[in-house]
């Protein structure tokens, strides 16, 4: 059972790398600072090649009832304890405006701490053993880099994004790309 609950878990990591980031995301989460952010109303607006990151730390727990329909019962609860993951994603988006393409890579990691993380540590590592992630054992984390592209794109597939005054800044509300709605992505022009 326990590791049916464990398998589960990694299925929902997976799918948040393999699916959660195939959006247009990436920048530091806050506020931009003094920038006047208007919505992105044509293409031209987003060419060129952007780069950002963000991060979000919460408990496993958390996590889990966020991603997933199924019931955080007191087994997981007893198999993890109240162990954090810790999401980082690092991207790089090249938009090409008058072919209509985006091409890029994404980098996402999962850092796993606290809890039971020496007692499960062992079943997540077997689980992604042939996942083509790499696994790093000295700090318990898993992380995948992903090239996609070049892929078609169009104005509506901005929707959400905002740029700055400037043009060298484009934000994007976190829960439009499936992230916990706690703030934005920022990602700058290059």
């Amino acid at each position: 059972m326990k590791k049916l609950r464990l398998l589960s878990l990694m299925v929902l990591l997976l799918t948040l790398v393999l699916a959660g980031c195939d959006s247009d995301s990436g920048g530091d989460s806050g506020s931009g600072g003094a920038d006047t952010w208007s919505n992105i109303t044509s293409l031209a607006q987003a060419n060129g090649t952007w780069r950002g990151s963000y991060s979000e730390t919460n408990t496993i727990r958390n996590w889990y009832t966020y991603y997933s329909d199924d019931y955080w019962d007191p087994e997981m609860q007893q198999i993890f304890g109240n162990m954090n993951v810790k999401m980082d994603i690092d991207v790089t988006y090249i938009i090409n405006a008058s072919q209509e393409v985006v091409s890029g890579t994404e980098r996402i990691t999962f850092t796993f701490s606290g809890g039971n993380i020496n007692d499960v540590w062992p079943l997540i590592r077997e689980e992604l053993a042939d996942s083509g992630m790499t696994v790093n054992n000295s700090n318990h984390s898993i992380s995948s880099m992903e090239p996609f592209g070049p892929e078609p794109i169009s104005i509506y597939d901005l929707y959400g994004m905002q740029i700055n005054q400037s043009g060298n800044r484009v934000r994007m509300p976190t829960e439009v790309v499936g992230l916990d709605g706690n703030g934005y992505i920022i990602m700058t022009k290059q």
